[in-house]
Parts: C-alpha cells; structure tokens; sequence
C-alpha cells in the first residue's frame, strides 16, 4: 500500500505530460521564385529555434510542434514570407524579389 501511495504522484505527472504533449507533424514543400527553385531559403518556425534550409531543388521538410505554428521564410534578396500552418502537412510557396 505503501509503495502505491508514493507512485501516485509519478503516475499523475506521467498523465500530465502525456495530455498535454503536442504530437509532432512534418511539414514540406518547395520553395520558388517564378518557376524556379530556390535553394538556400531560410524555413523555421516562428519564435522557436527550429528550422531548416531548402535544398537544391527548394524542397524543405520539418518536424512542427502543432498546428497553430507559423513557418518563415527568409532569403536574402526576396521578401520574408509568413504563413500559417493550419493542420497543412504541404505548403508550396514562391518568394518575390525585394
């Protein structure tokens, strides 16, 4: 009995962790500029240290959080993009030059 009493408190933090644990999704697309691929482009997620880069043919893919994250978009000579992630497991954007 003893030993049920003192496990009650784990077990109620182990609950509380796993409520309330936000389920991790992958988001990917291509980034372009017209109809080209832009390699390079800075992709994270806003307010947070996550983020990647695209490749060579624009392609990112990146592990979000939860739906209510928004990515970036940053490269330099092209304007900052924001957009709203929204349960999208895909998100293709262009980039307009500044």
């Amino acid at each position: 009995m003893k030993k049920l009493i003192y496990m009650l408190p784990t077990l109620g933090m182990l609950i509380f962790l796993l409520a309330f644990h936000a389920p991790e999704a992958t988001i990917s697309g291509k980034v372009t500029s017209g109809s080209e691929a832009l390699p390079g482009v800075d992709v994270s997620v806003q307010g947070s240290n996550q983020g990647t880069v695209t490749n060579m043919q624009g392609n990112y893919s990146l592990e979000v959080g939860n739906d209510a994250d928004t990515l970036v978009f940053s490269s330099l000579g092209y304007q900052t993009q924001k957009v709203a992630i929204g349960g999208k497991t895909t998100i293709n954007i262009q980039l307009k030059e500044e």
